[in-house]
Order: structure tokens, then C-alpha cells, then sequence
């Protein structure tokens, strides 16, 4: 599988499991829209790129969170080329492993996902 389609599998696999409506809030109300963003997700976008392209406002917009995942999960695997494809989408939850594991229960989510398909 090349590249592009190891990080479109992957953040296909992340929506499908974070999979929320684009106005529900999860976490207390920290987790918004589609990817369930934390307002952390958004500024790490924002620090990949160099620039602000991305508010707190756009965590609603399907487009724009799709857009920010393949971003930050483009970014992670140019940094570890040979991250399968559930351990690169496992990166949006949980982005620095050695600092917090995703969690079994995530992964296995992914897992489930990626064996339908994404």
C-alpha cells in the first residue's frame, strides 16, 4: 500500500470510529463534532503547518476536520514510515504514545474498523 493510501485508510478508520455527529460534545464537553476534537487537536494542526489555518469553530465542519486529521496523520507518518495502518489512525487519539498509550479499548475499535474497511 503507498503512502497516500496508508494515511486516507487511516483517517478514514479515525472518523469512522470517532464517529459523532458534527454538533455532539464529548469529554465534558472538550470533544466536539465529527473527530470528537480537543481544542489541543486543533492548535497541533496549526503548529504543523506554521500558521493559524484552523479554528475552534471548524471542529463542526466535516470537511475541515477531515482535512485536519489528514494532516496531523500525514505529519506522523512521514515521521514513522512503517506504522501500520491502526497504529497511524491510533495517532489521532493518542498523538505521542511514549508520553499516553492509546488505550485497548480504542485499539481495538480500530481494529473492528479496519476489518470492515474504514
Amino acid at each position: 500500500m503507498i503512502s497516500s493510501n496508508i494515511i486516507a485508510a487511516a483517517c478514514a478508520i479515525a472518523l469512522q470510529v470517532e464517529g459523532a455527529h458534527k454538533t455532539q460534545r464529548g469529554d465534558g464537553g472538550k470533544a466536539v463534532g465529527v473527530g470528537q476534537m480537543h481544542a489541543v487537536a486543533v492548535a497541533e494542526v496549526n503548529r504543523i503547518l506554521g500558521y493559524p489555518a484552523f479554528t475552534l469553530a471548524d471542529r463542526t465542519d466535516p470537511a475541515k476536520v477531515a482535512d485536519m486529521i489528514a494532516i496531523t496523520l500525514s505529519w506522523h507518518h512521514a515521521r514513522h514510515p512503517n506504522l501500520s495502518v491502526v497504529a497511524l489512525a491510533s495517532r489521532w487519539r493518542n498523538p505521542y504514545p511514549r508520553v499516553r498509550k492509546c488505550p485497548a479499548w480504542h485499539m481495538n475499535k480500530l481494529r473492528k474498523a479496519a476489518k470492515k474497511g474504514g
